[in-house]
């Protein structure tokens, strides 16, 4: 993969590149694909898929969406996006997903239910 990904609307790119310490930004928001046991505040993208391939796709097209229907960013953070959807995303109820980029660009650092 090259690490760029464009949602079914092909309205917005978002890059998915290296770094975090999982060592790739999609590694690292697909840790929020499952629950990390001693992790005490972390939330869980709620899906349906049943194989990796597919939580993969599902995960990456909820931030997708997010992406595509964001506001302006959270006044004094340039890089943080919270984003309402409408629905429920998170398994515990959250009804937003947080996207967090390098200030001024799509380059994605995390996401994740909020």
């Amino acid at each position: 993969a090259d690490g760029v990904r464009e949602p079914q609307n092909r309205r917005v790119e978002i890059t998915y590149g290296p770094g975090s310490a999982q060592g790739h930004r999609v590694t690292h928001v697909m840790e929020h694909a499952r629950p990390v046991s001693g992790k005490p505040v972390h939330s869980v993208f709620q899906t349906t898929a049943q194989d990796l391939p597919g939580l993969t796709d599902e995960v990456l097209g909820i931030v997708d969406d997010a992406w595509a229907i964001r506001g302006p960013a959270v006044p004094g953070d340039p890089g943080k996006f919270i984003v309402p959807m409408g629905r429920t995303v998170g398994t515990t109820g959250e009804t937003s997903v947080t996207i967090i980029v390098k200030p001024f660009t799509s380059e994605i650092i995390t996401a994740f239910p909020s």
